[in-house]
């Protein structure tokens, strides 16, 4: 953690000190108002910064605090993907809890949801894409892609893509006509 208060800036480049200290942040993503919303992986909290006001707003992760006391540790996450749904919502995903978390920008309240692990493999949920009432995120060690369905009644349902490859599922996108692409490494 850099403890110099002065952003530092270039022509190209203009820097943002987040008020917390030693946030590290990770996952970005924006709203269609323009607002940046990111992930703290050192608090669990999400951060807000307007870019028109220059101003930042942390919201506390009440259920991240409570698993730290629970588990009498600090914990530290790598919360590598995160994406807006049109419901006014932040998903995102935490490696160290195997879960996502959707966060209600109206309400200001987390909810997570468990990763399903099957047969005992680990799991390790990465990137994260909301494409419609889907949220597809990658399991990057469990070499499968995990569809969520959500609906307008906060319901929740689930399938998963095994791939046909031993090894680690990477990023992946969705193409115009609903197919998805997305890459495998090969252990061998």
């Amino acid at each position: 953690c850099n403890t110099d208060d002065k952003p530092k800036s270039t022509d190209f480049v203009k820097e943002y000190r987040i008020p917390t200290a030693c946030t590290q942040p990770l996952a970005i993503t924006t709203d269609p108002t323009g607002t940046v919303w990111f992930a703290e992986t050192n608090t669990g909290n999400l951060g807000k910064f307007d870019p028109l006001t220059k101003k930042f707003t942390e919201y506390t992760n009440s259920r991240w605090v409570e698993a730290e006391s629970q588990l009498k540790q600090k914990l530290r996450s790598m919360m590598w993907g995160m994406d807006y749904s049109p419901d006014g919502a932040i998903w995102y995903t935490d490696e160290v809890t195997d879960s996502i978390w959707r966060f209600s920008i109206a309400d200001e309240t987390y909810n997570t949801i468990s990763f399903p692990i099957v047969e005992d493999v680990s799991s390790l949920p990465q990137k994260l894409l909301v494409d419609g009432s889907d949220v597809i995120v990658n399991d990057f060690t469990g070499g499968k892609l995990p569809i969520f369905g959500y609906s307008q009644l906060g319901e929740l349902s689930y399938a998963s893509i095994p791939s046909p490859l031993d090894g680690f599922t990477s990023d992946f996108t969705v193409a115009s006509e609903g197919n998805i692409w997305y890459t495998n490494w090969s252990t061998f």
